[in-house]
């Protein structure tokens, strides 16, 4: 679809090109529609206006559903990324109270998910083509280095047991921020609101106006406006590509912070 223009840093090239198409149909179109005779426009004019009012409600509706539920759903990744950063700060956080060699084992290998995360998936998202096989692969072996542990001290056990909840919560996190980059608008979806814009801006066609340019500029001023929601609901969509992208600040902050703490893990 035409979305793939946003993969681009240059997004100021990427929505012109959007805007540029709509706007280009408005200007042809009332250019052609200045070949039908302005009588016959004139004695239609009640049942063009009512057509271009039903037209633009049902227009309004839909892409302003459409932008709420990408809107929705760029937020709905935002939460899902500060919540698996926080539960791998969870995660590194329970295992300081467990004994060597599984607290350090913990740590180091909590690093290693952050770098694999910051230094692999994120870029690679940006340009969808993402290998989450590695990350998947540093997780595991967290997962591996506490179901090995064992303890007869009800005090570790009890603060193992916490640690064990935080680390599935962990993989649940995760598998939430995969689902938020791969889940996007069917393509059923943009056929619908492409046809429905163009349906609408095409009614404006068949106006009757004396003034050629003021029939111009009402008509790249709808464009203009229907062009600036579609630019934001496809920016929406990708909620890890573009200049609205997530950043990973929220990783960052915890690699970080656990990095400054290094000697309280490994001694």
């Amino acid at each position: 679809m035409f979305d793939s223009l946003f993969h681009s840093e240059h997004l100021w090239l990427s929505g012109g090109f959007v805007l540029l198409c709509f706007v280009g149909f408005a200007i042809i179109g009332v250019k052609l529609s200045k070949k039908m005779p302005n009588a016959i426009r004139e004695q239609h004019t009640d049942v063009i206006s009512y057509g271009l009012a039903t037209i633009s409600i049902f227009t309004a509706v839909l892409l302003t559903s459409i932008a709420v539920i990408a809107w929705e759903h760029h937020d709905t990744a935002t939460k899902n990324v500060s919540k698996e950063a926080e539960l791998v700060g969870d995660v590194m956080r329970s295992a300081l109270a467990m004994p060597e060699p599984l607290r350090s084992d913990i740590f180091e290998r909590g690093i290693n998910y952050l770098d694999v995360v910051l230094n692999e998936e994120w870029p690679s998202m940006a340009n969808d083509e993402v290998p989450f096989s590695h990350g998947w692969d540093q997780l595991i072996q967290i997962h591996r280095s506490a179901v090995g542990f064992t303890s007869t001290n009800s005090i570790t056990q009890i603060q193992y047991s916490m640690l064990y909840g935080k680390i599935h919560e962990l993989f649940d996190a995760r598998r939430e921020r995969i689902l938020s980059y791969k889940n996007r608008l069917q393509p059923i979806v943009w056929i619908s609101i492409v046809a429905a814009a163009l349906i609408n801006i095409s009614f404006l066609f068949f106006f009757s106006l004396k003034a050629d340019w003021l029939h111009h500029v009402i008509a790249i001023m709808v464009s203009v406006a229907i062009g600036f929601v579609f630019v934001l609901t496809i920016l929406f969509d990708r909620p890890f590509e573009g200049a609205l992208a997530i950043q990973p600040k929220a990783y960052e902050n915890v690699k970080a912070n656990f990095l400054k703490y290094k000697p309280l893990y490994i001694q």
